[in-house]
């Protein structure tokens, strides 16, 4: 493992993270890459993004989403949308108090085949996003999708669907994983 790399075990959230801040951009970005294609090599992927936690250059939530769901014709995957309806937050002193207005925010499903992860799908989709990513699937695609929509499914971290959780922060640089992904 490249000593730029930093891997702990936190024993309260029985996860582990892997930082790499400290690499190039580029070496970053490579990085993400191969730990995609493995865990894509080896399963499907269950990917969710957050818009509100996607990109910091497109704050109109619809358009983003929108913007996304052109992708997804693109690369011909199945996805799903769901809006959430959020108080706007304010801050005051650093302190959070409630808007008087609400804002949609979007969380979006899809599923990476066995395989099908590529370089031009992490450009369009993966590079600039937070990304939750579930594999190890328990239950089927069309059970994950339909108990989204039902709201019983809100993260990559419920072992009821999941044998394993990858948490891929690019704001934090590092990953936060049920396995460490660097084992030999």
């Amino acid at each position: 493992m490249n000593k730029n790399i930093k891997c702990r075990y936190d024993k309260k959230l029985d996860k582990y993270h892997i930082e790499y801040h400290l690499l190039t951009t580029e070496d970053q970005r490579s990085l993400r890459l191969e730990v995609l294609n493995k865990l894509n090599d080896a399963y499907d992927l269950a990917v969710l993004i957050d818009t509100q936690m996607g990109s910091v250059t497109q704050p109109d939530q619809r358009s983003y989403a929108q913007m996304i769901e052109g992708l997804f014709t693109k690369h011909n995957i199945q996805y799903h949308l769901r809006p959430v309806e959020m108080p706007n937050p304010k801050q005051l002193f650093g302190f959070f108090t409630t808007g008087n207005k609400t804002v949609t925010q979007y969380v979006i499903t899809f599923i990476i085949e066995k395989g099908a992860f590529s370089e031009t799908l992490f450009d369009d989709l993966l590079c600039e996003f937070d990304t939750q990513i579930g594999y190890g699937l328990l239950k089927s695609p069309k059970e994950i999708f339909i108990d989204m929509e039902k709201g019983y499914l809100d993260n990559v971290f419920d072992q009821q669907y999941f044998s394993d959780s990858l948490l891929d922060s690019r704001i934090f640089k590092k990953f936060l994983s049920s396995k460490n992904l660097f084992e030999q």
